[in-house]
């Protein structure tokens, strides 16, 4: 009996995977860091971002927001892909699809300069956008909040429940980095980032019970402020 010999096979990749190469290629996503097609021989900078919003700080950092001026007007001619956020001394460099960061590490009780640039896939910067100017609170921070004012209930169609309050305020963090504890004689004890309660599904908040309603204010120190409360019974 003779042993056949086989010749060596070519591999070929299946129709399917030829098209989603070839669509890949298209797009210029061949490879990892490859420049979209669309984006090779770009020179056009992307529009300059507006100055810099700030939403929160602590005693070592500082949460802000940023985009565009015209929010009509696309802000590149191809397509944004980071921000370049600056105090001066530091570059950040924030994924495009983020309109919003922390920048840490900062000293307290200082004032601080802010900029933004955006950069394309290209390589293209912006300009640089109006400084936003902010200091860092005291670190460590030991004063709580103030207590929360005018505690509202609204009982609605479907037998959910809220409960509305107006927030607290707070000698280093803004309104936006405050939570609340709610809790209630009935055994209810739940934290929200928001001036309201609802035990409506699509919230998610547990369900409220008892009669008696209490709010305390947290900053992001842990500090609380004092107690709240009303009756809905």
């Amino acid at each position: 009996m003779h042993r056949r010999t086989l010749s060596p096979r070519r591999k070929h990749l299946p129709a399917p995977a030829l098209a989603l190469l070839g669509g890949l290629l298209a797009a210029g996503l061949a490879l990892p860091g490859a420049v979209p097609a669309a984006a090779a021989g770009d020179d056009q900078p992307p529009q300059t971002p507006a100055a810099p919003a700030f939403v929160d700080r602590t005693g070592t950092s500082v949460t802000m927001e940023f985009g565009f001026w015209d929010p009509t007007t696309p802000p590149d001619n191809v397509g944004v892909t980071d921000f370049l956020v600056s105090n001066g001394s530091t570059t950040k460099v924030v994924p495009a699809d983020k309109w919003e960061t922390e920048f840490t590490g900062l000293e307290p009780e200082t004032g601080y300069s802010f900029t933004v640039r955006a950069r394309d896939a290209a390589g293209n910067v912006s300009g640089v956008s109006p400084a936003g100017t902010i200091s860092t609170g005291v670190d460590p921070d030991t004063v709580p909040p103030s207590p929360v004012t005018r505690i509202q209930p609204e009982n609605v169609a479907d037998g959910a429940h809220y409960v509305w309050w107006s927030g607290a305020s707070d000698n280093v963090n803004f309104p936006r980095g405050l939570r609340y504890r709610v809790t209630t004689d009935g055994g209810t004890d739940h934290v929200v980032s928001r001036t309201f309660y609802g035990d409506h599904p699509n919230l998610g908040d547990p369900p409220l019970t008892g009669c008696t309603i209490t709010v305390r204010a947290i900053d992001r120190s842990g500090n609380v402020s004092e107690p709240r409360s009303a009756d809905f019974c």
